[in-house]
């Protein structure tokens, strides 16, 4: 019989710097430190886990800012902090790390994050699968208008006539009906 070890990080709080009365823990929470109290986040319009610190005037932080600059040091001129897993809520020290805008750039671009490798399904502002295309362009073939067809699936006709086209979603023909 074999074991398997799991590698469990221990939880180490800091005092954050700037507020002594808050801190930071390296799996990315933040508690009050004169109630204990763990802190609730919000989700910011870039999609990451942000809070709001401090007494007249609070101060908002990102989490993954706040995990670095405590526990690795104030992130040096011209650099980021990129996640390695590319999940923005994964706030965990051993996730994240500090690098130039492109080594960041690069990182989520070899990950399918951004940029022209990001296609499909794995855009960010995608609302089809393949299924769905292969589906759009068999009734493309059964002449269906591309303002039916954008019905169906609840987009524009102008993202019909471009599936049409093989402007967006070229993919394999084998792939296609």
């Amino acid at each position: 019989m074999s074991f398997v070890r799991v590698a469990q990080m221990i939880e180490q709080w800091k005092v954050i710097k700037e507020f002594p009365d808050y801190t930071v823990s390296n799996l990315g929470k933040v508690k009050n430190a004169i109630t204990n109290q763990i802190l609730r986040f919000y989700i910011n319009n870039r999609g990451y886990y942000a809070i709001s610190v401090g007494h007249k005037p609070t101060k908002h932080f990102y989490i993954h800012r706040l995990v670095m600059e405590t526990f690795v040091g104030p992130c040096p001129n011209g650099m980021q902090v990129n996640h390695l897993d590319m999940n923005k809520l994964n706030n965990s020290l051993s996730n994240l790390e500090y690098c130039t805008a492109q080594e960041n750039t690069n990182h989520a671009m070899e990950n399918g994050a951004i940029g022209f490798f990001c296609k499909g399904e794995k855009h960010p502002n995608s609302k089809l699968s393949v299924n769905d295309v292969i589906k759009i362009r068999s009734l493309v073939l059964e002449g269906c208008s591309d303002s039916h067809i954008a019905d169906i699936f609840g987009v524009h006709s102008s993202t019909i006539g471009a599936i049409r086209k093989k402007e967006n979603w070229n993919f394999p023909e084998a792939l296609s009906p």
